[in-house]
């Protein structure tokens, strides 16, 4: 057939708008190559399609009236949680400190705490880690899961609820998969592998978020920032946040009041026992040591604990 139709030209643009070569669009249309490329010339002039052979803007207005752009979500869907809650950061299982954990169990006794916070690195994923390390392998991975099923079987004899949040150490699973697995589904197949209780693993709570809420007036997490000293980094955070701020990832203890004044910032030491931890006890430089602690919101009010420095007959008299 000589001559082009109207759907033969709209079929040109269609297809050079997929990229498909000019043979094969002439092979479809039963035309010459020279035919169709000469009629591509004329698009490009006209306007009608760009010169890489996608369509150009004024021939997709037809189509952009009818598209429905993607919904996108909103990151704000943190846990925002209500009333008393224990928090201790950083445990690095299989590197916990026992002696630690014990007693924060025992104040969330004494005083019927019943939910914990654990806002990051509650497993060190030393087998997944870039750097070089005594620990890594398939042997030693399973030596933590079952560790962390230790630990967590003891905690859930105590506390109602676990709100677990990410760390860069949870992060470490997560990159072993290059991002090809949903973060939080991800988190849930490392709690199915470590938690052997069926009614468990329903109050073991994961969020692919390195915060959480209490009560509207606290944030709890892990942050990409750390300080040469307690307390600077949440001090910092609380007014960009507007909120209170209790932080994991310092190792570091001690409180600060934000700029403003309105705001508190909490470091409270980590739940690892730093005589276990490689890097630490080998490294030889100027860093600050580690401290151990942990926090309990009681009333709304922050009450910080420390392996060394609290009265611990006088909290569990």
């Amino acid at each position: 057939m000589k001559g082009w139709t109207p759907e033969q030209v709209q079929f040109v643009i269609d297809q050079r708008a997929k990229n498909v070569k000019i043979d094969a669009i002439a092979k479809s249309l039963d035309k010459s190559y020279d035919s169709v490329s000469n009629k591509l010339k004329g698009l490009v002039c006209s306007g009608k399609v760009n010169r890489i052979g996608h369509v150009s803007p004024s021939s997709l207005r037809n189509v952009a009236d009818k598209y429905v752009p993607a919904v996108q979500p909103n990151y704000d869907q943190f846990f925002k949680l209500k009333g008393d809650a224990m928090v201790i950061s950083d445990v690095h299982v299989p590197f916990h400190h026992i002696e630690l954990i014990e007693l924060l169990m025992k104040v969330a006794i004494k005083f019927k705490v019943k939910t914990l916070i654990i806002p990051g690195d509650f497993l060190n994923g030393d087998a997944f880690s870039r750097f070089a390390t005594g620990f890594r392998g398939e042997v030693n991975q399973e030596i933590e899961f079952n560790d962390a099923d230790y630990i967590l079987t003891k905690l859930l004899k105590v506390f109602d609820r676990i709100v677990w949040t990410t760390g860069n150490h949870e992060d470490r699973y997560y990159k072993a998969f290059g991002g090809s697995i949903p973060h939080v589904r991800f988190l849930n197949m490392i709690n199915d592998q470590i938690t052997s209780n069926l009614d468990d693993k329903k109050r073991i709570k994961v969020s692919n978020y390195p915060y959480s809420e209490l009560n509207e007036s606290w944030l709890i997490g892990h942050p990409q920032n750390f300080g040469s000293s307690g307390g600077t980094v949440p001090a910092r955070i609380a007014d960009k946040y507007e909120k209170n701020i209790i932080c994991g990832h310092n190792h570091q203890f001690g409180m600060q009041m934000s700029m403003s004044g309105k705001y508190i910032g909490i470091d409270h030491g980590c739940g690892a026992d730093p005589l276990k931890i490689e890097y630490y006890m080998k490294g030889f430089n100027t860093y600050r040591t580690w401290q151990n602690g942990f926090t309990m919101i009681l009333n709304n009010k922050p009450y910080v604990f420390n392996l060394k420095m609290t009265d611990w007959n006088w909290w569990l008299k």
